[in-house]
Parts: C-alpha cells; sequence; structure tokens
C-alpha cells in the first residue's frame, strides 16, 4: 500500500492528461521524470503485477490516443525510461511479464525507433534513441526466463507473427550504429549480438537475409577511429552473425556442404541421391541458401573481412585485438570448409596477435593457435603464408614499406613459434636440405643489404668507450654492438623485428636449420668479392645460429659454431691477403627492367654510354665500405660463436684472437668498437676474469702468429696493429714477453723500410711498447737511488743565499780547527815512535777482498734491455729518406731516454747518444716536423742527463736553435694565415708545434744543464718575445716556465731582461737596446717577477 501511496499522485495527474496530446511544453515529460524517481525509491519486493499495471496504465492510455510519429523527444525520452526500468522489474515478478504486453511495448519501441522509415531516427535525439534501445534490451536480452516458449514461438520461422519487427528492429539497430555516440553505439552493438543466437539460432535461412547488411554496417563503423569497446563489441557481432549463418554443420545439414564419409560406398550413394536446388516459393523474401548464394557470399567476406581483421589487429585496444584473435578462431573452427577463402587470414591474423607486445593478447592467441592446432590441421595453411611471406618479404623491403614489412617478419616469427612444438615443422623442413636455400637465398641477401652506419665520417675520438670497458666490464652485456642500418630498411625498429624473425626461424627450426647456416656462411666464403653480399651473409648466418643455440646447443650446434668461427677467420685471412687493391662488384650489362614510352626514351645495348671513372671509383669506395662491415658483422659472429661454446671456445682462440685484436687497431672506430666489445664478450664466455687476462694468457700464440706474419713469404700489413692492440690493452706487463718479437720488427725494417705505410706501423709498434714503459716510469717517479745520483751529478750552482752560506762558512770554520788539532796530535804521536820496530808483522794487504765500487751500475730488467735494443737498432733509421719515419725515431728516442735513465743505465744511454750524436743534431737542419721531434730528443736528454749535454748544448743545440727561431719568424712573417689575419698561434699549425718543442728543451737546458753565462742570456733574450699576450696560452705558460727556471739560474739577468724590454730602466741608455714596445708582457712579466 505505501508503493500505491507514493505513485497516486503522479499516476493520478498524468491520467488527468490523458486525453490532451503530448507536446514540447506540456507536463507529460514532467510527471514521467517524476515517476521514475519514485519508482527507483521502491525495494524489489514492492514490484507486484497489480502496481505494474497501475503505472502502466496512466502512460499508455496517453501512448494508444497519440500519434506515434508526432511524439515530442523529451516525452519520448521520459516515457523510455519509465518503460526501461518497468520491464526490467516486470521480468523478475511472479509469472514473468505478459506475452501481449511484451509484442505490444515491443512493436511501439521499433516504430517508433524507426519514424517511419530507415535513416529516419538520424533526425531524433541520441538521448531518445539511446533510452529506445534500453528498453529493448530489457524487452528482448535473455535472462531471467525471457524469452519464454512462447515469445520463442512468435520469431520461430518464416512466417511467424513477430518477425518482421524482429527484422526491423535489427535493421534498425544496425543503423543506429553509426551515430557518434558511444554509449549508444555500446548499447546498440551488444543487443544486436544478442538478439541474433537468442531469437534465430538454428535458422540460417532467415540469418543469411540480415548478414549482408550487417557486415557492411560494421564494416563501415570499423573502418573509422572507434574506441576499444565499440571494436570488440562489433567483432563480437561479426562473428555471431557468420558464424550462426554459414557453420559448417548448419550448411552440411542442409545439403549444401558435402557431408562427412566413413567409406566410399556413402559417397557413392550420396552422389546418386543428390538433387537439384529445390525451387523457390513464389514471394519468399528470403534467400536461398544455396551452394551458389555460398559461392557469392564467401567472394563479397573475403574482400571485407581481411580488411575487418586487420583493422582489429593493428588496433591500440587490447580488447579489440582480443576479439579479432576470437573473430579469426571462430572462422578456422567452425567455417572453415564453407569459406575456405577466410582460413588464410584468419590464421595470419592469430599468428599477428601470438606475437603481440601486451601479455594477456598474446598467450590468448597462442592458447588458440594449440587449440587449432589439435583440432584443424594447420599444416598447409602454415606452408601457404610462411611461403608468401618468404617471397613477399623481398619485394616490400626494396619498395621500403616498412609497415609492411614489420607485418610480414612478425607474420614468420609467429609461425615460426606457433610450430616449434608441432611434429610436422614447416619452418625445419623449410630451413632443411629441401627447403631451396639456393632459390629464395638469392633475393633475400639482395635486400637485407647495409647501408653507411651513423656517423661513418666521423674523425677518430681520443677517448673510445671500449677501451674504458676492456678494463671495467666482465659482463657480455655491458654494451651492445653498434647499429648498423640496413641500406633499404629505414627505421631500427623494423630491423629489430627482422633479427627477431631470424632468430625465431633459427629456434624454430632447430637442427635441420644448421644446412641454411652452413650455406650462407659458405655462401660468404665464395663470395668475397661481392662484400654487400657476404656481409648479408654472414648477418643472417649469425641470427639464425643463434637462434638456433636458443633452443638446443647439442653437438650439431656446436660443430657448427666451430666451423663458422674457423670460416670467418679463414675469410680475415684472405681479407689480410689483399683489401684495399680488391675491384669493385661487377655489374650487369642488361638494360635495367623498366617500363618507357616515347622514341627518344628508347636505347639499345650499344648506345648506352660506358661507366666513367668517376663511376668506377664510386663502386670502388662502396666495395671498401662493405669490407669494412664485412669485419664487424665477422666480429659480431664470433661472439655469437663464443656464446654458443663457452669455455670450450678456448681451443679456437689460437685462431680466433689474432683477428680481432688486428681490429682494434683498425682505421675504422666503427671496427674498433666491434673488436673491443667482442674481446669483452669472447673472455666473458671463455671464463677469463678481463680481457687482458685473456691475451696474457694466450699471449705466445699471438706472438708466434705475429712473428709469422713477419717473414718474407707471408708478410701482413695487420701484424705490427696486434702487436700495438695488444700492449695498449695489457701494459707495460706484457714487455718482457714480446722480447723476442722485437728482433722480428726490425728484420722487417731491414727489409720492407723502403715501404712507408709498413715501416711506419712496425715503428708505430716500438714506439707503443715505449709509451707502455714510459708511463711505468712516470707513473712510479724517480727512485730514491736516482735521485740522489742525478744530485751528485747536478753541477749547476745554487742561487746565493748569505744567511744559508754564512752559517756553513761557520761550521766549516769550526771543522777546520777540529781537524787542524787532530793533525798535530797525529803527528806529535808519530814522532814519538819514530824509529821502533813494530812487534807485530805486516798486514797481508792480498787477502783483503777488494772493495765493491760504488759506481758500478745494476743489472738491467727485461724492460730495461728491451728498451736499449729498440733505442740501438732504431737510431740507425734517423737518416731514412722519409720525414715521417724520421720524424717517428725521433719521437721513439724522446720516450726511451726517461726510461733507461731512471734505471741508471746512463752507460748505455751516453754511449748510444754519443755514437749518433751526429744524426741527432743534423734533424735539428731538416724538415719542421722532424726538428719538432728532434728538439724533445733534445729536451729530454737536458732533463735527465744534462751534464752530459752541456758541451753539446753549447756548441751545437742552442746555435741551431736561434737558427730555428729565426727561420720560423721569417716564415711566420710571409706565412698565408698571417695575410688572411688569421694568425700562426692556432695549436695546429707547423709554428706552433716548432715553438713548443724548443721552448720545452730551453727550459730543460736551463733547469738541469750547466752551461755558460752567455747561453743563459741569450735565451732570455730570444725567448722573451713569447710573453707577449698574444701569444697561444699553452706557448705563454711555457715561456713563463722557461723564464722562472733561468730566474732560479741567474735572477739579476731575468730582472733585467723584463725591465728593459718593457722600458722601465730609466736614466741608464746601457740597456736601451733590449726595449720591445711592440710587446705587451705586462701580467706574465709580473708573474715571474714576482717568483724570482
Amino acid at each position: 500500500m505505501d508503493a500505491f501511496r507514493l505513485l497516486k499522485p503522479t499516476c493520478v495527474g498524468l491520467m488527468s492528461l490523458a486525453a490532451q496530446p503530448p507536446t514540447p511544453t506540456s507536463r507529460h515529460a514532467h510527471l514521467l521524470a517524476t515517476l521514475r524517481q519514485t519508482l527507483e525509491t521502491l525495494s524489489a519486493a514492492a514490484f507486484t503485477p497489480s502496481l505494474i499495471n497501475y503505472t502502466l496504465f496512466p502512460l499508455t492510455n496517453v501512448l494508444r490516443q497519440s500519434d506515434p510519429a508526432a511524439l515530442p523527444e523529451p516525452f519520448l525520452e521520459a516515457a523510455f525510461a519509465v518503460l526501461a526500468f518497468v520491464v526490467r522489474a516486470w521480468r523478475t515478478v511472479e509469472g514473468g511479464i505478459d506475452v501481449g504486453a511484451w509484442e505490444q511495448l515491443w512493436r511501439f519501441t521499433a516504430a517508433v525507433l524507426a519514424r517511419g522509415g530507415k535513416g529516419k531516427q538520424r533526425e531524433m535525439d541520441h538521448e531518445v534513441v539511446l533510452q529506445a534501445v534500453k528498453v529493448l534490451s530489457a524487452l528482448l536480452e535473455p535472462a531471467d526466463g525471457v524469452p519464454t516458449p512462447a515469445m520463442r514461438q512468435l520469431t520461430n520461422g518464416r512466417t511467424a507473427r513477430l518477425l518482421p519487427t524482429l527484422f526491423q528492429s535489427i535493421s534498425t539497430l544496425l543503423d543506429t550504429t553509426t551515430l557518434p555516440h558511444l554509449e549508444l553505439q555500446l548499447a546498440t552493438l551488444r543487443l544486436v549480438r544478442a538478439l541474433v543466437p537468442t531469437y534465430l539460432t538454428g535458422q540460417p535461412e532467415l540469418l543469411a537475409s540480415i548478414l549482408p547488411g550487417a557486415i557492411s554496417a560494421m564494416a563501415k563503423l570499423l573502418a573509422t577511429s572507434v574506441k576499444g569497446d565499440v571494436a570488440h563489441e562489433a567483432a563480437g557481432l561479426i562473428e555471431v552473425v557468420v558464424v550462426e549463418t554459414l557453420n559448417d554443420e548448419a550448411l552440411r545439414s542442409l545439403g549444401v556442404l558435402r557431408p562427412v564419409f566413413d567409406d566410399l560406398s556413402q559417397f557413392a550413394e550420396w552422389d546418386t541421391e543428390t538433387k537439384k536446388e529445390p525451387p523457390r516459393p513464389h514471394g519468399d523474401p528470403f534467400p536461398p541458401l544455396t551452394a551458389s548464394y555460398l559461392e557469392f557470399t564467401s567472394a563479397q567476406l573475403f574482400k571485407t573481412l581481411p580488411p575487418i581483421l586487420s583493422n582489429l589487429t593493428s588496433h591500440a585496444v587490447p580488447t579489440a585485438r582480443t576479439a579479432a584473435a576470437s573473430l579469426a578462431h571462430a572462422l578456422i573452427l567452425r567455417c572453415h570448409e564453407a569459406l575456405p577463402d577466410l582460413v588464410g587470414p584468419a590464421v595470419s591474423t592469430l599468428l599477428l596477435l601470438s606475437t603481440d607486445t601486451f601479455d594477456p593478447v598474446r598467450h590468448d592467441a597462442r592458447r588458440r593457435l594449440r587449440l587449432l592446432a589439435s583440432e584443424y590441421a594447420l599444416y598447409p595453411a602454415l606452408v601457404d603464408i610462411l611461403t608468401a611471406s618468404i617471397n613477399a618479404l623481398p619485394r616490400l623491403i626494396l619498395s621500403q614499406q616498412d609497415d609492411r614489412v614489420v607485418l610480414c617478419t612478425r607474420t614468420i616469427e609467429a609461425i615460426a613459434i606457433a610450430t616449434r612444438e608441432l611434429a610436422d615443422n614447416p619452418i625445419a623442413a623449410f630451413l632443411g636440405p629441401a627447403g631451396a636455400v639456393e632459390r629464395w637465398g638469392w633475393a633475400l641477401l639482395d635486400c637485407l643489404e647495409f647501408g653507411r652506419p651513423t656517423g661513418w665520417s666521423v674523425a677518430p675520438a681520443t677517448t673510445r668507450g671500449w677501451e674504458q670497458r676492456l678494463i671495467t666490464s666482465t659482463l657480455p652485456s655491458a654494451a651492445p654492438f653498434p647499429h648498423i642500418p640496413l641500406r633499404h630498411v629505414e627505421s631500427a625498429s623494423t630491423v629489430r623485428n627482422i633479427v627477431a624473425m631470424l632468430s625465431a626461424l633459427g629456434a624454430a627450426g632447430g637442427d635441420p636449420a644448421l644446412y641454411t647456416v652452413d650455406y650462407f656462411i659458405r655462401f660468404a666464403r665464395a663470395n668475397r668479392a661481392r662484400p654487400a653480399k657476404a656481409v648479408s651473409a654472414v648477418w643472417i648466418a649469425e641470427k639464425l645460429l643463434a637462434g638456433v643455440a636458443t633452443r638446443s646447443a647439442g653437438k650439431a650446434t656446436r660443430k657448427m659454431a666451430r666451423d663458422v668461427a674457423r670460416i670467418l677467420v679463414a675469410m680475415d685471412d684472405d681479407d689480410d691477403a689483399d683489401t684495399d687493391n680488391m675491384p669493385p662488384e661487377p655489374e650487369s650489362d642488361a638494360l635495367p627492367i623498366e617500363r618507357k614510352q616515347g622514341i627518344d626514351t628508347l636505347t639499345t645495348l650499344l648506345d648506352r654510354k660506358p661507366p666513367s671513372s668517376q663511376t668506377v671509383a664510386t663502386r670502388r669506395l662502396h666495395a671498401q665500405a662493405q669490407l669494412i662491415l664485412l669485419r664487424a658483422v665477422s666480429l659480431s659472429a664470433l661472439c655469437t660463436c663464443s656464446a654458443i661454446l663457452g669455455t670450450a671456445f678456448r681451443p679456437l682462440l689460437r685462431q680466433t684472437l689474432y683477428p680481432v685484436l688486428a681490429h682494434l687497431a683498425s682505421p675504422s672506430d666503427l671496427v674498433q668498437e666491434f673488436a673491443g666489445l667482442a674481446l669483452v664478450r669472447i673472455a666473458y664466455d671463455c671464463g677469463y676474469a678481463s680481457p687482458q687476462n685473456l691475451v696474457l694468457d694466450n699471449v705466445d700464440h699471438v706472438i708466434n702468429v705475429v712473428s709469422q706474419r713477419l717473414t718474407y713469404h707471408r708478410l701482413s700489413a695487420h701484424a705490427p696493429l696486434v702487436l700495438i692492440a695488444m700492449v695498449r690493452l695489457v701494459g707495460d706487463d706484457i714487455i718482457p714477453l714480446v722480447h723476442d718479437v722485437v728482433d722480428d720488427i726490425f728484420d722487417a725494417l731491414d727489409d720492407y723500410h723502403g715501404y712507408d705505410a709498413l715501416a711506419s706501423a712496425l715503428l708505430a709498434v716500438l714506439g707503443t711498447l715505449m709509451d707502455a714503459m714510459a708511463a711505468g716510469v712516470e707513473a712510479d717517479g724517480p727512485s730514491l737511488e736516482r735521485q740522489q745520483r742525478m744530485d751528485d751529478m747536478s753541477r749547476i750552482a745554487a742561487p746565493p743565499d748569505p744567511q744559508a752560506d754564512f752559517a756553513r762558512f761557520s761550521s766549516w770554520f769550526q771543522e777546520r780547527a777540529t781537524r787542524d788539532r787532530q793533525h798535530v796530535e797525529t803527528m806529535l804521536a808519530l814522532q814519538s815512535a819514530w824509529g821502533e820496530e813494530s812487534e807485530e808483522p805486516p798486514a797481508d794487504l792480498s787477502t783483503d777482498p777488494p772493495a765493491a765500487s760504488d759506481d758500478a751500475e745494476p743489472t738491467p730488467t727485461r724492460s730495461q734491455a728491451v728498451c736499449r735494443s729498440i733505442l740501438a737498432k732504431s737510431l740507425f733509421f734517423l737518416t731514412h729518406a722519409s720525414p715521417f719515419l724520421r720524424a717517428r725515431v725521433l719521437a721513439l728516442a724522446a720516450r726511451a731516454v726517461p726510461v733507461l735513465a731512471a734505471g741508471n743505465r746512463d752507460a748505455d744511454l751516453l754511449a748510444l747518444v754519443d755514437r749518433h750524436w751526429g744524426a741527432l743534431v743534423a734533424r735539428l737542419d731538416d724538415a719542421p716536423p722532424v726538428v719538432a721531434e728532434a728538439a724533445g730528443v733534445v729536451a729530454a736528454l737536458a732533463e735527465h742527463v744534462g751534464d752530459f749535454m752541456a758541451r753539446r748544448v753549447l756548441d751545437h743545440a742552442w746555435p741551431r736553435f736561434k737558427v730555428i727561431l729565426r727561420r720560423q719568424a721569417e716564415e711566420d712573417a710571409q706565412s698565408a694565415l698571417a695575410r688572411r689575419a688569421v694568425g700562426t698561434d692556432t695549436p695546429h699549425s707547423v709554428s706552433h708545434r716548432t715553438h713548443v718543442a724548443v721552448l720545452r728543451a730551453a727550459a730543460a737546458v736551463a733547469a738541469t744543464v750547466p752551461v755558460d753565462d752567455a747561453v743563459l742570456w741569450d735565451m732570455m733574450v730570444a725567448f722573451r718575445v713569447f710573453l707577449d699576450v698574444a701569444a697561444h696560452d699553452e706557448i705563454q705558460a711555457r715561456a713563463c716556465a722557461l723564464f722562472i727556471a733561468l730566474g732560479r739560474r741567474d735572477a739579476d739577468a731575468v730582472w733585467v731582461v723584463l725591465q728593459a724590454s718593457r722600458g722601465r730602466l730609466e736614466g741608464d741608455h746601457v740597456w736601451g737596446y733590449l726595449s720591445a714596445p711592440g710587446l705587451d708582457m705586462g701580467r706574465n712579466a709580473d708573474d715571474i717577477l714576482a717568483s724570482l
């Protein structure tokens, strides 16, 4: 009674308006809204059949007395809201909704929704349409015993009473899905998706009339940018309509498809009993579901469904991709005989989704593929898709269609993953001996050609990241190999997809795939004349082998890894023979395959112009670039082999370590980067703590190979580079181990010193050894013994210090008086004993051991012996015809001086310097680069053996230094840089390097060499020009250091020169000749004077 009491005011008010038609301004809509609010406050138990009839009575009276087409939208929206709420409550009441009321409400709602014809509902407000759809959902959705058998009877069969209403509702709802309203689209799709299996299941003849319109509407909807939920519901609707209409079982029962036979007798009986299609009844509005209908519909669906599957597969929302998997699975499982053309696209969809990045989508697709593999023979479809994808991949890559390339590679990868556990593995057959890799392999190599990597022309960096990793990194994943782009692929992500495809193929192929690996690696060996193809072949073989190893690293895989490593080393040996003079790849003389129009564009073979020299040079450069890429990719492949073999790769280090070290000193930064990373990874895979330990453990094998390749019969330009890489990597610990190879280097220098490039490489090895030894000496610093010896041998007088001098004089005077007194006492004692004979026999002096000499030099260490041997043999090349080699020898000598001097091997050093002093001094009159290095040798000798250099500086070095400074000043005045107002103070100019070298030598002379004061004065006058603030900062700093050293020798002279140069000695015209008004030495001169 409480519920009736609450509803009575509204229902009475609404009943009073029953005779008045609703208008947009009438109170009908307001009363209906109030009625709905009141109904929402009631409990579920309050709804009884009488209450529902009482509630609907005034509303139905209003509807009966009004034209449905003239009802205003506010009234309709409020009425539909009340009806939807009441109908859902009515379904739960005992006895359920009345069939008559259910039919009337359905007819009314469908009529209003249609508004008299197709497309009219578009004029209605979206909210009104949404409420109408909700009413239909409340009436027709299967739940709470609805539909009842009586309701189903009204829609079952061709002559059912409500069948036209059902078709009208479905048609109208399909048209409504195009409205841009998310909630309305979802409600409509869900309702239609529920109507088809609920009211039309088991009636494929009726569904055949719905299928075209439903598929067309969904295709239009999915062609736009729709939300994920909408796409999910649309895909579900397509699945329901297609499967319910064209499933194999239903069509087989109708005789459209051939039934399944157990033996040939049944087939013979069926063939004899086959009849013609029954005649179509007159006036039948439904299309006949016959073989011709199936053929036509199948062709239309083949045009429509693949684009829908493609759109769903690429949708951003995972639910849409999951719906695509469900649709594809249903098409294969239930419609593979009726729609055979759609099996391929459906399988491709599942394959693509099985590689999805979202885990639920990927797992769902793989689960469905496993189910299909157990229930349906997928092998033919997979083989067809694999063949089509492999054949299409080269064409797509060459046409640079990256999006389609990604889809193709993902499909192939998915096939590999899906068939990995199948007994009939198409990948194993495809990559095995019967796969005809000889036919499809060339096209794959042609499209996977590598292009120029990023930063190809960048100059070598002074510090590289791999050098630090060689010392600190022990993990194989410390850094990935640099990315090398493919020539016809722009995106790096596409390259990663291709790599994933090749790895998946190898993993799926297993041991049979090793046949293809062997084919590609041997193809690369046999086609080194085509380096572009060889690079691609090695790269493909590496990725396939890595994929095979992820599945099983059995005996066959490990054997293949060893064979690949040996072939790669053999290729490097062939490359070592002659790489720079390799001819460019041959070019086909045939006319290009292209379509042209017009008489003028047609040419013949005779009319074609021969290739120009520029074209040949470009092709040669391209071939050399591809050779660099071949070395880099080969290093990466060696890492793959070491990762497969692990510690079993150690025996192969005898062959593989040499090329890796050779590429560490390659002129190409890319090859250096690959070689550094390869050494780190190989050391890790072989169980070494660091690359240094790897090299030290195998140094004897490497030196043996290097020695063999420095002989006349097998000379290699890479052998010196290997030694350089070893020394840089390990440091001075390796120096005692390479003593024997030094003799081989000098033997090679004696034989091939006429070849500048080879001689330079050999001298670079010696220079690297010397740099390592000198770095160790500089790090340790001078020993106490060496410092004491230098102090004892120093002949430079200390500057005057009156207080200290008088203190030393007083001490000396007191010691003198003591010595005189002791002398007198000794003389008196001897006089008193004069003439007395000694009772003791004279001592036998011959029995005393000889005293050890304090000047005896210690035994040289192995490093010092190597250094002396290098210096002794290299100084003979000071007279070589090449200025570059002369400069390299001088630089080597400058680094050898501190090594021998720090070990107190002055005798060895001075003997060599004295023997070759004439040649050393003559280099001060050489070309500017040689002069700079010769000045560096003088500086090193002056710094470490200054007393030995005193006379040589005075007689030979300093006069030449003055000539060098004067000649360089004249050349600077005439320099093109000076004329362009650029200046010659740039650190990269010859003038700058020469001045720096001479200043360094002069500073060493001023600090340690005992020379005449006149030489020091000449230095002050000659080098004051470099104190000008206009000079380069480095030159100013070295000039200041020189004058500070000169100030320690003669501070007064330095003060006079600086003050006179600035014109500050007024009243005394003796020093006027030193005035240099053009020099601005203010700040530098003040700093020097402050330090005196």
